[in-house]
């Protein structure tokens, strides 16, 4: 597209949506993208002078794009609000890329109705987030939002033979993520060949590793950049998440990309990754996630081979970075013709 983008997120990491997947993707295509990254959340009672640094960068970047897409809700509205009061019209769109349960406080309500009232152009990264929102008092306003899927795009192109029984878990060690549900867990398989490769890092990350120190099958990866995970991904035969709370995971999309089995707790969002990767396995609590592990271990290498294939292939049909940049290139031209006509 050769209207300009600004994607707005909250850093440059690698794994950050609004730097890798929107932002890095963005640039790879050829498309004409610009990043700008907030270090923190400006806030209204501090003393550091983060709302006037926010105002600042706001009034700065006004002619460096036609549209700019927000990947976090809190500033997006104070970005819309500040380029009016200077008599700015620009075409601005927030994706959402959680569920409500992890925007479920008045304060993020309020950040929502701002958005909805100065005409911010709301997008949710599945449908399951869409419909966790029916929950919200501003549920008839969101309801009429557009839904584009998360994608990826796999950045490694070598062939990996994968490793029997090898269980991958790209997560941060927080309580959302239940690390320590997991661990315990695979704790539990009698196996001796299974292994579980851990790669994220959070605050849980320390007692998690003493606790489980004694079991020589878990590894502990540390935080890896995008490119490296990706390549445990290639040799990995399944990914695990038990996570409480998502948007539409992309490393659990990558991971299906890569033709990891997945195994999923079973929330709305990975209900909806099952319907179209075929060999997904959801679970509810120890005692089905084990079933569910024991499952895949009992499939001969000819018959995970075959699921291997099916995975990839259908992981790369439905969730590539070309069918994202085709939906957001429509809204965005739909966002500048309303604009232009105000």
């Amino acid at each position: 597209m050769k209207n300009s983008v600004m994607h707005i997120g909250f850093n440059d990491k690698d794994t950050n949506v609004a730097f890798n997947e929107f932002y890095i993707e963005s640039k790879r295509a050829g498309r004409n993208a610009k990043f700008m990254s907030i270090d923190s959340t400006p806030n209204f009672t501090s003393s550091d002078n983060s709302i006037l640094k926010f105002i600042s960068a706001a009034i700065k970047v006004r002619d460096q794009a036609q549209i700019f897409h927000f990947h976090l809700i809190q500033v997006s509205w104070l970005f819309v609000l500040v380029h009016r009061l200077i008599g700015v019209k620009k075409a601005v769109i927030v994706t959402i890329h959680t569920s409500y349960d992890n925007l479920n406080s008045f304060l993020k309500q309020c950040f929502l109705f701002l958005n909805l009232v100065l005409g911010v152009e709301i997008v949710f990264c599945s449908k399951a987030s869409k419909l966790s929102f029916k929950r919200s008092l501003l549920w008839i306003y969101l309801k009429r939002r557009e839904v584009v899927l998360n994608g990826f795009n796999i950045k490694i192109s070598e062939t990996r033979d994968k490793r029997a029984k090898s269980i991958l878990i790209v997560s941060r060690f927080i309580d959302l993520k239940r690390p320590i549900f997991a661990a315990t867990a695979f704790n539990k398989i009698s196996n001796d060949e299974a292994t579980l490769s851990w790669v994220g890092a959070g605050k849980l990350e320390a007692g998690l590793k003493k606790n489980f120190s004694h079991d020589e099958r878990i590894s502990f990866m540390g935080t890896l950049s995008r490119e490296d995970t990706q390549r445990v991904m290639a040799e990995s035969s399944i990914l695990m998440s038990t996570s409480l709370i998502e948007g539409m995971p992309i490393s659990v999309l990558e991971a299906a990309g890569h033709g990891c089995l997945l195994i999923l707790s079973d929330i709305p969002p990975h209900r909806e990754i099952a319907k179209d990767i075929p060999n997904t396995f959801l679970f509810n609590d120890e005692e089905d996630l084990l079933r569910q592990i024991n499952l895949v271990f009992s499939f001969s290498q000819r018959i995970l081979n075959e699921k291997y294939l099916e995975n990839k292939i259908a992981g790369i049909k439905k969730f590539n970075m070309k069918n994202v940049f085709e939906q957001y290139d429509r809204i965005y031209r739909n966002k500048i013709r309303a604009i232009g006509q105000d």
